[in-house]
């Protein structure tokens, strides 16, 4: 079986014997069998074709590329991914109105600068790891368990369709791909406050986020409950975020004050969802949930 050594040895190869064709020598693509020749004339052991279309999906997980590849002509071409930058409306519900009507429209051609990003169809290496705000919107069709207080929810359009806000954060360093991706879809709820809060409304147990120092206060979930967190999360919510230099600790306030995002318990200060937000905060500290009245 090859070694790590080997293989990112033969995702360099490919990356640079492509590159250096569609980028540097502006050739129009890169013949299949000539990829492959040069591959294995740089390696010991020989590699296939289907090895080469593994490799080149390898590179596709990892790096902010195109590689796409014509049947006919049996050719590879390089390129630059292309982020998408989409178009929406706000419609906000039960908002705090601390915004004067100049700053809300501010804020709203701001929001159509957020971009796209959707855990089931983007790469990781979409976002840039740059300051930036970012949205959590629930699906279409999908809902949060069920509680004894029902949030009221703002809507956002993104072409043409509304998805319902679910939360807002922050990344003030040059971290963002790794505040939405590694802490809010990682497996370790004790880094993540939306993890945490999504956790404990499936009714998820708190356990010691360090068994070592199981009195220090961070808390997160057992490894299954985590994994499963993780799924519902990728299948039921998408990300808009904004990378823009900006500032962004005024933005997040603005953000909050418009879209009175449910799970936002910091710095919310609306009376719409406060009930909500209430109980939020009980199963956040490990708590119980209020028992439903009928």
């Amino acid at each position: 079986m090859a070694s790590q050594k080997d293989l990112s040895k033969r995702l360099l190869l490919i990356f640079y014997k492509l590159y250096v064709s569609t980028i540097q020598e502006k050739a129009s693509a890169v013949p299949g069998q000539m990829l492959l020749n040069f591959v294995n004339d740089h390696i010991s052991t020989p590699i296939s074709e289907r090895t080469l279309q593994r490799d080149i999906k390898e590179i596709l997980s990892i790096l902010p590329v195109q590689i796409s590849y014509n049947n006919k002509k049996g050719d590879y071409r390089l390129s630059a991914k292309k982020t998408k930058n989409t178009r929406r409306e706000v419609k906000s519900q039960g908002q705090e109105m601390e915004l004067s009507d100049s700053q809300i429209d501010k804020l709203k051609e701001k929001l159509v600068l957020f971009k796209l990003y959707d855990p089931q169809k983007d790469f990781s290496w979409d976002i840039p790891n740059q300051p930036g705000s970012y949205i959590f919107l629930l699906r279409s069709g999908s809902t949060l368990p069920p509680t004894s207080k029902i949030p009221v929810y703002s809507k956002i359009e993104v072409n043409g369709e509304p998805f319902r806000v679910l939360y807002t954060g922050i990344s003030t360093k040059a971290r963002l791909r790794k505040r939405i991706y590694a802490r809010h879809f990682g497996n370790n709820s004790g880094k993540s406050t939306l993890r945490k809060s999504l956790g404990r409304l499936f009714h998820f147990n708190l356990i010691p986020r360090d068994k070592n120092k199981p009195d220090d206060g961070y808390k997160k979930f057992c490894k299954d409950d985590e994994r499963r967190l993780t799924e519902w999360m990728q299948e039921n919510l998408i990300i808009l975020y904004y990378d823009h230099a900006d500032n962004y600790e005024m933005l997040q306030g603005q953000l909050i004050s418009y879209l009175n995002p449910p799970l936002n318990i910091k710095d919310n200060h609306n009376p719409v969802n406060l009930e909500f937000r209430q109980e939020l905060k009980r199963l956040r500290i490990g708590r119980p949930l209020a028992h439903h009245q009928d």
